[in-house]
């Protein structure tokens, strides 16, 4: 584990409340991102990610330093996002806002700096079909899709995230890009569908 991770957690816990904001300041765009991946619509992921930060705060006394501060903040970034989805329908795919000219595209107010397989592909189309599939999955099978393909986690970690057995991450992967794959199929556009 990260020493100095470790050193806020033990201030934090003995009464110096400020030791919490290097914690928020490393892993808010991290958990963002991935709250971000989940819920795809950028206001929530900010409530969201706010709201991560203040359960993490409250339930700090229950950190298992087994694990690292990165991974038990997922697990609340992970599990926060499903509660919320279950919680609501979801709403439609927006990338980009014509409607104001001054705005500029969701995928310019959000950009990765970090690099991924996707960042080569991120303003194609494929690439947002991809994720409009991604988005359109039940949550669990969300979750391990984003933690493995988006975040590129191992199945170990993704277990360690979501505190499910390993076979049960294989197996939701599985299903997971069995249903992408059919979203894919049935979304993809005809050669005929060219505009004349």
């Amino acid at each position: 584990m990260n020493v100095s991770d470790y050193e806020l957690i033990e201030r934090c816990l003995s009464g110096d409340k400020n030791a919490f904001r290097p914690l928020v300041e490393q892993y808010q765009r991290y958990v963002f991102d991935t709250v971000f991946r989940m819920v795809y619509n950028y206001e929530t992921a900010k409530d969201l990610t706010q709201e991560v930060f203040m359960k993490a705060f409250a339930k700090l006394h229950t950190f298992n330093p087994k694990y690292t501060f990165g991974v038990w903040i997922h697990r609340i970034a992970i599990h926060s996002a499903i509660d919320f989805l279950r919680r609501r329908k979801p709403e439609y795919l927006i990338l980009d806002n014509d409607s104001d000219p001054d705005a500029l595209p969701m995928r310019e107010q959000i950009a990765d700096t970090s690099f991924s397989p996707y960042s080569k592909v991120a303003s194609s189309e494929a690439f947002k079909r991809i994720q409009k599939a991604v988005y359109e999955l039940e949550p669990k099978l969300k979750a391990v899709v984003i933690l493995r393909h988006f975040r590129e986690m191992n199945y170990d970690q993704i277990s360690d995230v979501l505190k499910i057995p390993l076979g049960t991450v294989k197996n939701r992967l599985f299903r997971a890009r069995e249903k992408l794959q059919e979203v894919l199929l049935q979304h993809q556009p005809s050669v005929g569908d060219t505009v004349s």
